[in-house]
């Protein structure tokens, strides 16, 4: 999925949509469709989806359930061909998508399939993420990062409209009490902000395998190893 910068809701993913879905997106609405997510995520009709044979990777066992690195070559490839089949495509910021799905579902009175983080910051709002990573880093002696010695093991991601919230992340606070402190600092922060959606998770450790030659200094790259998650908190959800 590529990366643009909406205005109203910053940092977002693309998602292209054929022409019908797109004249429906263009109107405010979102009539039916199917969500090819190999390469990049793209809406398509009914029609469209068996006039190009792109109804073959729905479900398909070499995708489904699979990061990208392990999914089957050969699929992606032809997956990849026939998703450029797809002509006209226009692209559109993925919130501002999520946003028509979900004031049509809750015109029609039924569940939003993704959750909505209407009340979240997100990139739009940098400055206050940073105030509060840094108001986190002066209170409390996080643990150096394993993976960035000379940073903590923090991280404060942006919130995404339509998919996930402001995201405090830490590792090695494994106390409940500890953890409760920072609940409540966190929380305490965004009381009075009209923006006040966030998930704080409370991982383990880090895995992060060393990478590189035998005896060389340790290259940490690509993905993270398997993690232990231990507590999960949402704060005005």
């Amino acid at each position: 999925m590529g990366i643009c910068m909406c205005e109203k809701h910053g940092r977002s993913g693309i998602v292209a949509a054929c022409a019908h879905v797109a004249a429906s997106i263009d109107t405010g609405t979102l009539s039916e469709f199917h969500v090819i997510d190999v390469f990049g995520r793209l809406l398509v009709c009914s029609d469209c989806l068996k006039a190009h044979g792109l109804d073959v990777f729905v479900d398909h066992p070499g995708i489904v359930g699979k990061q990208i690195h392990e999914r089957d070559e050969e699929v992606m490839e032809a997956s990849l061909a026939t998703y450029e089949r797809v002509e006209p495509r226009k692209a559109y910021c993925s919130n501002c998508v999520a946003e028509v799905e979900m004031r049509q579902a809750r015109s029609e009175g039924r569940p939003h399939r993704l959750p909505v983080c209407e009340r979240t910051l997100t990139s739009l709002h940098q400055d206050a993420i940073d105030r509060l990573k840094q108001l986190l880093l002066d209170q409390f002696a996080f643990q150096p990062s394993m993976v960035r010695p000379d940073e903590r093991a923090l991280e404060v991601y942006a919130g995404s409209y339509g998919y996930h919230p402001l995201l405090v992340k830490t590792y090695y606070v494994v106390v409940a009490e500890d953890q409760d402190r920072i609940v409540d600092c966190v929380s305490a922060f965004l009381r009075d902000q009209e923006l006040n959606q966030a998930k704080i998770e409370f991982w383990e450790a880090e895995v992060w395998p060393p990478r590189g030659p035998p005896n060389s200094p340790e290259i940490r790259r690509g993905a993270r190893g398997r993690e232990t998650l231990l507590r999960t908190v949402n704060v005005n959800s």
